[in-house]
């Protein structure tokens, strides 16, 4: 009888004692109400007089959750957002933004202060970053009707399924402070009706804005950088003095990038799963393999142009000189750029097979 009584009072001296701690933690932690804070989705930053002005659609979820643009400037984000807080109803929160938009005037002249604020930051999460063609306040201005995580939504959804590269600030910062890589970044505009539009990527040299890429070579570019190839490719097809545009829709693939060190080649080979879409009339359909060498004669120009174009710009957002540092057994990131990387000579091998077909008569 006494083991027993000794054993449920151990059990709940353990008990007491694992409530107490639960409550010792939990009181020490910062209470916040969420009425009573500013859930930041969205912030935009520009230059103005060598100053970051912020700009960031503020929510007031204590009035049908309205939205409205707040707008401060600083010489960091640190004091951007105590300027911010000074404008604001109740204190901006930094932990759930989504996205991060860089002004055309900050991109071109240098993200490194934002990075560097963000990174000091331990409140702030996984977050897209994107490259506006203009000034970030008037393209959040834009928006400011969209429900809170539009921005991020298209993103989210252009990145699965529509060729836009996969990225993020873990992306970015592992672009930019690591060696024989450059910084690249989805580009967002307004088209002619002030409607939001994700067009083509930025690519940086160090933290500048250095190139910009169409919708199409950010899809070729993606194909031959990540595993996730969904996205839609369009080209001409000539025969018999007609000529036509289709598409092809790219639904999966592989594809490897060696480099010969002894011939200066970069050579890629890229395999593509697709749907054939928007066909002529007067193409034959059964005559695949004459379709398929079209496009895959296509596709491999526009590759090589491409990365031609990235060598002609001194910019290397594949990353080929850190396959290059992998097989050298010498490395000198300034002598690759000056002196390998421009000598490059690009061979793509391009493999299409249509396993899927569009509406055909």
């Amino acid at each position: 009888m006494k083991n027993k009584i000794s054993k449920q009072k151990g059990i709940l001296g353990r008990g007491i004692l694992t409530f107490l701690l639960i409550m010792g933690v939990s009181g020490c932690a910062p209470q916040k109400v969420i009425d009573e804070i500013g859930i930041m989705h969205t912030i935009g930053v520009d230059l103005v007089n060598n100053k970051i002005m912020g700009s960031v659609l503020y929510p007031d979820f204590t009035d049908d959750k309205n939205l409205m643009l707040v707008t401060a400037e600083a010489d960091n984000l640190t004091t951007l957002k105590t300027n911010l807080d000074l404008k604001l109803q109740y204190p901006m929160e930094l932990g759930q933004l989504r996205v991060l938009v860089l002004g055309d005037t900050l991109s071109k002249a240098g993200f490194s202060r934002v990075l560097e604020s963000l990174n000091k930051d331990p409140s702030v999460g996984m977050i897209n970053v994107v490259v506006a063609d203009h000034s970030s306040r008037q393209f959040l201005q834009s928006i400011i009707k969209s429900p809170p995580l539009f921005l991020s939504d298209l993103i989210e959804q252009a990145t699965e399924y529509e060729g836009l590269p996969d990225t993020s600030i873990l992306t970015m910062q592992y672009q930019y402070f690591g060696e024989g890589i450059d910084v690249y970044l989805p580009n967002v505009k307004l088209d002619n009706q002030n409607k939001v539009e994700l067009n083509g990527m930025s690519i940086f040299k160090k933290d500048k804005l250095k190139l910009r890429l169409s919708q199409k070579e950010t899809f070729l570019f993606k194909t031959i950088n990540e595993k996730n190839k969904k996205g839609t490719y369009p080209f001409k097809i000539r025969k018999n003095e007609k000529e036509a545009n289709i598409g092809i829709q790219s639904l999966s693939g592989k594809h490897n990038i060696d480099i010969n060190l002894a011939e200066n080649e970069v050579l890629i080979k890229l395999n593509l799963n697709c749907e054939l879409k928007g066909l002529p009339n007067w193409m034959d359909i059964r005559k695949v393999e004459e379709l398929q060498q079209i496009a895959e004669k296509s596709m491999t120009n526009d590759i090589e142009n491409m990365l031609v174009k990235l060598q002609k710009n001194q910019v290397d957002p594949l990353g080929l000189g850190m396959i290059y540092r992998s097989k050298s057994k010498i490395w000198s990131e300034d002598d690759f750029y000056k002196r390998v990387y421009p000598a490059f000579r690009f061979k793509v091998r391009t493999k299409i097979v249509f396993s899927q077909y569009g509406v055909v008569k």
